[in-house]
């Protein structure tokens, strides 16, 4: 079964405005996956603490995507989606 991937309506709001990160979000994502199937992969992935606990920071040169991963159903809801420093406010 392959990983089905879900956006907010702000994610797809920063997809939507910033057309030419499209192909950076797809291959960050699927790298992230890659890694959470058990593949050695480099990216930087971090567990967030605070108001984000549960979630998984993916970060990728100037913007964040921070995901829920559920794994029983195979499923990554994309949460958030903004450059470095909007992404936490």
């Amino acid at each position: 079964m392959s990983w089905k991937i879900n956006y907010s309506n702000q994610a797809q709001k920063f997809r939507l405005k910033n057309p030419q990160l499209t192909d950076q979000i797809k291959d960050a994502l699927s790298a992230f996956i890659k890694k959470i199937s058990g593949e050695i992969v480099s990216i930087d992935v971090k567990k967030m603490k605070g108001n984000w606990e549960g979630a998984i920071r993916i970060r990728k040169g100037d913007f964040r995507i921070i995901v829920t991963v559920y794994d029983e159903s195979k499923i990554l809801h994309v949460q958030v989606i903004d450059f470095r420093g909007d992404v936490y406010k």
